[in-house]
């Protein structure tokens, strides 16, 4: 920009002295002068110097000439503080982005190191957990080590007594001197006939309205009408539709046993069975076999022990005969290798009764994930109930609830026994359920003919 006009400034001073320079070469020609004009005047006398029109062009325009260097010189100036400036901005600005960057980098050494330490930190915790992971996993180990040894300890233990107990289902009689005590006065053993009950209890959907179910009921029906006991069934698919929680059928038995007692006010005993439980010797009295006080004291498996939660053996054990009083049982239960099992049991009417079936099926219990449902849960009523533990007896497992060819000999099925459960799968792989309980429909020891049902 101050280049070019520069050089314009030069070209025009050239110009003008062209211009002059022309005018006083050519004001004559030849040595002669132009005579002067006519009418013009001549100039005052004075003494100071007379500029002529070229002398004054010149002098203007190097006053000018002065003016535009004066303006060039201010530019300039202008120019030089504009980019002095926009050098010191320049300047700010690469300091400002280098303070940015050092604190950028500063943060991000600070969030590394930070992350750092949290690394270090987590590892830490995780090597923590590890090692209390493993040290608890050397524990359990340890323990059920130590469970496993005292369970097989218990499971000789326990097979010992099994076979001792089936020595406690040989026939008992009544002392003569005795009779009276356990006897109506049809010098009959209590209870009888109407004061025992035999409840059927389950839906009325496809599984439990098969062939099996009907020759079941025809059994119980044959069996209670010969010895003049009640045979209820009660169908369960009323609590099933009521209850919004959707719970296993397995726990519509206690309302069932509930309905039965309000139903039927003079059964003093219930005997309730699942559906799938045959009743193989029809000719068997309830009272001679188990209900009665005096039979079913010489029937209790004293001292033997009792499956805890887990089908774990942890020390649980009957009372000794000489610490139980059989005047307060309320109920009878048998275990087979599981434990306690629900599915053929007798229950008195009591008080005591009345507060167990309570709170057997109180939401509290029957909401807790069980892996045996209400049996589990009576388990634990039975385990941490002292009232509980003392209505309650353990009778052999063949007293009520036999299996067919079972892993243990003391609760496989034999002759003459009472009842037959056909829900436990059985050793017996190469016969299906419904072949065996067709067979043993057929070999049960039936009633007179006059009882049975066609």
């Amino acid at each position: 920009m101050r280049l070019s006009q520069t050089v314009f400034l030069a070209c025009s001073a050239a110009a003008i002295l062209a211009t002059i320079w022309y005018m006083a070469a050519f004001n004559s020609i030849d040595g002669v002068k132009w005579p002067a004009s006519p009418n013009r005047k001549a100039p005052p006398k004075t003494d100071t110097p007379v500029l002529s029109d070229t002398e004054k062009q010149l002098e203007r325009l190097m006053e000018a000439i002065h003016q535009k260097n004066e303006e060039l010189g201010i530019k300039e100036s202008l120019v030089k503080e504009k980019e002095e400036a926009l050098a010191e901005m320049e300047h700010q600005r690469k300091v400002e982005i280098a303070a940015q960057e050092a604190k950028a980098k500063k943060e991000e050494e600070e969030k590394a190191e930070r992350k750092k330490k949290m690394k270090e930190l987590a590892d830490e915790i995780k090597k923590k957990q590890k090692e209390e992971e493993e040290k608890k996993k050397k524990q359990r180990e340890d323990e059920e080590k130590e469970r496993k040894r005292l369970s097989d300890a218990f499971w000789l233990i326990r097979e010992r007594l099994a076979k001792e107990e089936a020595g406690l289902l040989r026939p008992v009689e009544v002392p003569q001197e005795l009779r009276d005590k356990y006897t109506d006065d049809n010098n009959k053993l209590v209870p009888n006939s109407k004061q025992v009950l035999l409840l059927s209890a389950f839906n009325n959907s496809a599984e439990s309205s098969d062939n099996m179910t009907r020759k079941v009921m025809i059994n119980r029906d044959e069996y209670c009408k010969y010895h003049g006991y009640t045979h209820l069934f009660i169908n369960t698919t009323r609590y099933i539709k009521q209850d919004q929680n959707q719970r296993s059928p397995r726990w519509w038995k206690i309302p069932a046993i509930k309905e039965a007692f309000k139903k039927h006010p003079e059964a003093e005993w219930i005997w309730y069975a699942d559906y799938d439980i045959m009743i193989t010797n029809e000719m068997v009295d309830l009272a001679q076999h188990l209900l009665n006080p005096y039979i079913l004291a010489e029937r209790i498996t004293y001292g033997s022990p009792v499956n805890s939660l887990g089908d774990q053996l942890d020390g649980l054990r009957v009372p000794p005969r000489d610490h139980f009083d059989v005047n307060k049982v309320d109920i009878i239960f048998s275990q087979d290798f599981f434990g306690i099992n629900t599915a053929s049991f007798f229950i008195r009417r009591s008080v005591f009764t009345e507060f167990l079936l309570d709170i057997w099926d109180d939401p509290f219990f029957m909401d807790k994930e069980w892996l045996r449902e209400e049996q589990d849960a009576f388990v634990f009523l039975y385990q941490h109930y002292k009232v509980v533990f003392e209505h309650t007896a353990i009778v052999p497992q063949r007293g009520i609830n036999s299996y067919h060819k079972y892993k243990t000999e003391t609760g496989s099925w034999q002759k003459d026994d009472l009842a037959l459960n056909f829900a436990v799968p059985s050793e017996d792989e190469k016969r299906s359920t419904k072949e065996l309980f067709d067979t043993y429909f057929i070999i049960r020891k039936k009633v007179p003919e006059e009882f049975q049902i066609n």
